[in-house]
C-alpha cells in the first residue's frame, strides 16, 4: 500500500519526510512543475537579490525546531531584525504603518472611528455558539468588523501562514481564540 500526498507545500513535504523516515511508501503529487514548497518560495534574481515570496515568519515550536535540526537547517534560522517591528499595509493607494499595539491602534489615524469603536465594543460582545466551520476572517469580522479583517488580519495571515483568512478555520489556525471566546466572551 502506498500513501498519496496531494500537494508539495510545507505540510505535504513534512509528511513525506516523516513517512520516508518511517519506511512507509508514498507518492507526492504537486501541481507546480517549477518548485515544491507551496507558498514557500525563494527566488534568486540575476541581480543577486533573494526574494522570499511566501510567509515571512514561522513560529519556532519545539516540533519545528526538531524537524529543522533533522534536516540540517538549524544554522539557517534567522531571528527577525528589529526593523520587522514596523509593518506596512497598502491602504488608500499608499503604504501606511500598521499600529503595533492596541493603544497605537486607537490613537493612530490608520483605522476609521467606526473600526476603533468595533474594536472597543468587542469587550462587551457575548460569545457566539461554537462553529467548527468558522474561518479566521468570519471570526474577526464578527468580533471586530471588515476593516480590521481587510487591513490587519489579512496581511497578518498572508505573512505568517501564506494563507487566505477566508479559507483557514479559526479553530485550526488560532485554536485558543474560540476557546477564550467560549470561556470569557471577549
Amino acid at each position: 500500500m502506498k500513501i498519496a500526498i496531494i500537494g508539495g507545500g510545507i505540510a505535504g513535504l513534512t509528511l513525506a519526510w516523516y513517512l520516508q523516515k518511517s519506511g512507509v511508501p508514498y507518492a507526492l503529487f504537486e501541481e507546480s512543475t517549477e518548485h515544491a514548497g507551496g507558498n514557500f518560495c525563494s527566488i534568486h534574481t540575476p541581480e543577486g537579490y533573494l526574494l522570499e515570496a511566501g510567509p515571512n515568519t514561522l513560529q519556532l515550536s519545539p516540533e519545528l525546531e526538531e524537524l529543522l535540526a533533522e534536516l540540517g537547517l538549524t544554522n539557517e534560522i534567522q531571528d527577525a531584525a528589529p526593523v520587522s517591528q514596523h509593518r506596512y499595509v497598502l491602504r488608500g493607494g499608499r503604504y501606511r504603518e500598521l499600529p503595533g499595539s492596541p493603544p497605537k491602534l486607537l490613537l493612530s489615524g490608520f483605522f476609521s472611528l467606526k473600526a476603533k469603536w468595533q474594536v472597543l465594543s468587542e469587550l462587551w460582545k457575548p460569545a457566539a455558539p461554537a462553529d467548527p466551520t468558522e474561518t479566521v476572517a468570519q471570526f474577526f469580522r464578527r468580533r471586530f468588523g471588515s476593516e480590521i479583517v481587510d487591513y490587519a488580519v489579512n496581511p497578518f495571515i498572508s505573512g505568517i501562514y501564506a494563507g487566505d483568512p477566508e479559507r483557514l478555520l479559526i479553530h485550526k489556525t488560532f485554536a485558543q481564540l474560540p476557546v477564550l471566546e467560549q470561556t470569557f466572551g471577549s
